[in-house]
């Protein structure tokens, strides 16, 4: 599939900071074989030169794939992205792009084509693959963080068993408006969050081939970076949240639902410990308890029972 495409797809690129990636980014997206309709890059308050880099690269490459840059106050990657969103509103679906991470040539055309085989598919990834640098552009590791599974593989179950990335990940845009996009008052785990409301509600190809690199540089303490700011209390926030969006599925018995119930025990499990750790056992106590309603784990009902007893008397 190269060329025009029948789908519109539109490409998002929040970014912070990165001048000095910004451009290979936009390249990655110029050389694809399946041309995206529309390319936004969101700056969300970057500090640096890179709103004058995107304007160069349009100024050379405006004839091949047009450009437009958008800038706002530093709000964090799911409101860059979301803006993004609102202003694609005549594309079918919406790529996602990193300014830290490349896509290979065939990302797209791949994406699309599973596109064009499972008309009814709410979003497709491919694998992502993490590669560590050091400060003088040097390679020092690369894992893979996400990989393909079997068809029969959806749901939560299938986020579970392999996060997509969000770079790797393309979201049919009527179903990302209607779960509500990403949650802005999360600057981490906002993508898990919003991968799990969208496995409910239709198909997901989890597709395999050669993975989209995410570029993980091992910077200066000065630094900073769009998810470098972690919600102070991400693991109990995103347990209300993820209860909110899916307990209502842990009921329904439909192909897209498995694995929901895992998630809220997962979720609600791991908000416990957060206020073990701190010592605060009876609050552990209360979101054990819940954990234990989705998920009958003796994991679980032991914590609860250990942070009782830590409650009712004074614990060293």
């Amino acid at each position: 599939m190269v060329g025009e495409n029948k789908l519109k797809i539109g490409v998002v690129i929040p970014t912070y900071n990165r001048a000095y990636l910004i451009r290979d980014a936009l390249e990655c997206v110029r050389f694809q074989t399946a041309k995206p309709a529309y390319v936004i890059v969101v700056d969300d308050g970057s500090l640096d030169d890179t709103e004058h880099v995107v304007e160069q690269w349009q100024s050379n490459y405006h004839n091949e794939l047009h450009v437009a840059y958008l800038r706002q106050a530093n709000q964090g990657p799911g409101a860059a992205r979301n803006r993004g969103v609102q202003h694609l509103s005549s594309c079918d679906f919406i790529a996602f792009l990193d300014s830290d991470d490349l896509w290979p040539n065939m990302h797209l055309a791949a994406l699309l084509d599973y596109i064009e085989q499972f008309p009814d598919a709410v979003a497709c990834s491919r694998p992502f693959m993490e590669t560590v640098f050091n400060q003088q552009g040097e390679k020092l590791s690369e894992r893979l963080l996400s990989t393909e599974l079997e068809p029969r593989m959806q749901g939560p179950q299938a986020i579970m068993s392999s996060m997509p990335g969000t770079s790797a990940t393309m979201i049919r845009r009527e179903v990302f408006i209607t779960v509500g996009g990403f949650d802005e008052r999360m600057r981490y785990a906002e993508d898990r969050l919003l991968f799990m409301k969208i496995a409910c509600q239709g198909r997901w190809g989890h597709l395999g081939g050669e993975p989209v690199i995410y570029r993980n540089q091992i910077k200066s303490a000065l630094s900073d970076q769009l998810s470098n700011k972690p919600h102070q209390n991400s693991r109990v926030y995103y347990a209300h949240r993820l209860d909110r969006a899916l307990a209502y599925h842990v009921s329904q018995a439909t192909p897209w639902t498995v694995g929901a119930n895992e998630a809220l025990w997962k979720a609600w499990h791991r908000a416990g410990r957060h206020f073990d750790k701190q010592k605060k056992y009876r609050i552990a106590a209360r979101y054990y308890a819940r954990a234990f309603q989705y998920q009958r784990v003796g994991k679980s009902l032991g914590r609860m029972i250990v942070a009782c007893l830590r409650g009712a008397v004074k614990w060293p």
